[in-house]
């Protein structure tokens, strides 16, 4: 028997609470809740839990039922959750997110964008970053920063399958390549 890539299932799922949340009239609210979670992820303890074999499924549902009425989660995704706990599914919580806001944002007309920086970038970059890649991109933006110390300076912005790589090592490696007459 083929065995499922966990990409895979993470999609199916994403894929399964974006309909239920189109179904229900709940698409904002779910996804607001799907943030809401996975900001206060790593403060919550019992989540951890959750991914234990040892603990029944119905101290687990226990569990997921205590943790929606404290952050107030909608009904369709509380019961995405219980369905993760029902299928030992939850280690997957992440990156049934990840998929599900890429379901949004496509369906909403918003493109998703990574930064990378070595730094955080100030108030006023970050503003002027997005005004400026609304303006070239013509749509929404929604932008992700990460730090990444590797890149020594300057930016890289990812979209799509563009890659615009304006990073110190970037510039770096294209001269090492101009020096060695591979360009």
């Amino acid at each position: 028997m083929k065995k499922t890539p966990k990409y895979q299932i993470a999609e199916n799922y994403a894929t399964a609470l974006y309909e239920a949340a189109i179904t229900d009239n709940s698409l904002e609210i779910v996804f607001n809740d799907c943030m809401c979670v996975e900001k206060v992820f790593p403060d919550i303890k019992e989540l951890y839990i959750l991914n234990n074999p040892e603990l029944k499924k119905f101290q687990k549902q226990e569990i997921i039922e205590q943790i929606a009425k404290k952050l107030k989660i909608s009904k369709t995704l509380k019961n995405c959750l219980l369905i993760l706990v029902e299928n030992n599914r939850f280690a997957e919580l992440k990156d049934i997110f990840s998929f599900f806001y890429k379901l949004y944002y496509k369906n909403q007309g918003i493109v998703e964008v990574l930064v990378h920086s070595v730094e955080p970038l100030t108030d006023k970059q970050q503003e002027k970053l997005e005004l400026g890649l609304q303006k070239v991109l013509k749509q929404k933006t929604m932008i992700r920063y990460n730090i990444n110390e590797d890149i020594l300076g300057g930016l890289v912005v990812e979209f799509g399958s563009n890659r615009i790589d304006d990073s110190v090592k970037g510039k770096l490696n294209c001269l090492e390549q101009v020096m060695k007459g591979n360009v």
